[in-house]
């Protein structure tokens, strides 16, 4: 027993246990549609890799485009929302318009 709770503190000295936290989406034109739609093309691609059937590979591609066009327009949707309600503002205009341009230099 002393040596579970010696090997147990030792444990906790070195590693100690900690909360693990889950960010949510930091993509804010992604909705419950969308997400559905994701899952359904991922439920979709693991069916034609499991059975290779040639009308799985059909309903995966017919699926991926049609979630390819949501996450398009729902984020074209955004951008413009944004626009439009920031157009007097300079600052988060030109930050959003170089967020669009190139996602990877502000993030």
């Amino acid at each position: 027993m002393f040596f579970l709770t010696a090997l147990v503190n030792i444990l906790d000295s070195i590693a100690p246990f900690r909360d693990k936290r889950f960010k949510s989406s930091s993509l804010p034109w992604l909705n419950e549609n969308i997400r559905h739609l994701k899952r359904q093309c991922r439920k979709a691609e693991c069916k034609w890799k499991k059975y290779k059937l040639a009308n799985s590979l059909v309903l995966f591609k017919n699926l991926m485009s049609a979630y390819q066009v949501a996450v398009k327009n729902a984020r074209d949707h955004y951008f413009s929302q944004l626009i439009t309600k920031q157009g007097h503002n300079s600052r988060v205009l030109f930050k959003t318009i170089n967020s669009v341009i190139s996602p990877s230099l502000i993030m």
